[in-house]
């Protein structure tokens, strides 16, 4: 546990000039985004977040299939976000706004991948709040070098295995070109899902027909591993998480 004079240094990660916290960090929020790491990682963020000092606020944002995964984990409180688009982006910046506002938490620590953040964390920056940035190797340059400090973990031993064999097999024509066109036309990693339909059609001439699905929501649905979708109606929006 931190007291007072002890200086948490942070290992250097990306041949930037190591940050040392000051003494008179107390307490942490670790806010995680849970649409954009998995749960396999729960323990690696957690014991990043303590060099900071004492991480008394553990928060997981995530839509619907990431709730599912993150709510059994033990020692953080996983939150469920609705289904407007980037909802989860926008409830953890919400919500770090308003703690860096009523103060009491001296850093913070977000994780994610997710270059969204990068705006999050400069607001933090200029009011003196140092940001502790964790995600993986696959994070953008920019969400980094936004960050005080951030570090890069490694995936388990066992999901590195896992990841291997599931990479071994090419991503399917269909959903490479859905990847694309999300990356190309969209927000981030999301698109409306009324759009992608269209662009799909126009851009690649694939339609429902030649795919043999009923709609769009059924053919990714069944794929959860690569996509992650808002509840249903005109308004719904998809959004690429496979990396």
């Amino acid at each position: 546990m931190p007291h007072s004079g002890w200086s948490p240094v942070l290992i250097q990660h990306e041949e930037r000039v190591a940050v040392s916290f000051p003494g008179s960090v107390r307490r942490v929020a670790l806010l995680v985004d849970g649409d954009n790491l998995p749960p396999v990682l729960a323990g690696a963020i957690l014991g990043t977040a303590t060099q900071l000092g004492r991480v008394d606020l553990r928060r997981v944002y995530a839509a619907e299939a990431g709730f599912r995964a993150w709510e059994g984990v033990a020692g953080f409180r996983a939150i469920r976000v609705g289904g407007a688009k980037n909802g989860t982006d926008l409830l953890l910046c919400i919500e770090a706004v308003e703690l860096a506002c009523q103060g009491g938490i001296g850093a913070f620590a977000v994780a994610s991948n997710d270059r969204d953040f990068t705006h999050l964390a400069h607001w933090l920056r200029e009011r003196g709040l140092p940001i502790l940035g964790i995600g993986t190797t696959k994070a953008p340059a920019t969400w980094r070098a936004a960050c005080t400090e951030f570090v890069a973990l490694a995936m388990p031993a066992q999901a590195e295995v896992v990841g291997t064999v599931v990479s071994s097999k090419p991503l399917p024509t269909i959903d490479a070109k859905i990847r694309d066109l999300i990356r190309a036309e969209g927000q981030g990693d999301a698109m409306a899902m009324m759009m992608l339909g269209a662009r799909m059609g126009s851009v690649h001439k694939v339609t429902l027909a030649s795919i043999g699905a009923a709609n769009w929501r059924s053919y990714l649905s069944e794929r959860p591993s690569l996509y992650a979708l808002d509840p249903k109606g005109p308004q719904a929006w998809v959004r690429w998480i496979s990396g």
